[in-house]
């Protein structure tokens, strides 16, 4: 299995969008994936695909994923319109309340910036595990190819 220098896995919470960004630049990367998922893999509009090794939860419920997929990494980059609002929201404020390590990258600014400030934060923080938050594709139409691009290039180098 292949490791990039900065991470070793990337976990997310499978959901549309941002976290199936997240686990797909991890597979194309060759990194362990995986995270939890609610009860029957719930997600937006369908089931977190079975490609994706996910732990699936007793609860079919949103936030004990989050809760536990914050706890789980050593740090969780959320890739999110500023100010963050709704799940996006919800993952910022249980980084905050774990005192875990987090950021949220702005989406309206263009892949390049967000590439160099990715790498430049996760060169920084050096997590080994990192959890991958942000909105549905349904909300930020084409936002779950865009995570998966900029963290390819930042984790490539």
């Amino acid at each position: 299995m292949s490791k990039t220098a900065l991470v070793a896995a990337i976990i997310s919470g499978g959901q549309t969008g941002a976290d199936r960004g997240g686990l797909d630049a991890g597979i194309d990367l060759g990194l362990n994936i995986g995270g939890y998922v609610p009860k029957g893999r719930r997600a937006d509009g369908d089931k977190v695909p079975l490609y994706y090794p996910m732990t699936e939860l007793n609860d079919a419920g949103w936030a004990p994923r989050t809760r536990m997929n914050v706890e789980a990494a050593d740090a969780t980059a959320i890739f999110s319109p500023v100010p963050t609002s709704g799940g996006s929201r919800f993952t910022e404020n249980e980084c905050q309340t774990q005192q875990k390590v987090h950021r949220v990258f702005d989406l309206a600014k263009d892949d390049a910036t967000l590439i160099v400030e990715v790498r430049a934060w996760l060169l920084e923080v050096a997590p080994r595990i990192l959890n991958v938050a942000g909105p549905r594709e349904r909300k930020v139409p084409g936002v779950e190819a865009r995570v998966r691009r900029i963290l390819i290039a930042a984790l490539r180098g």
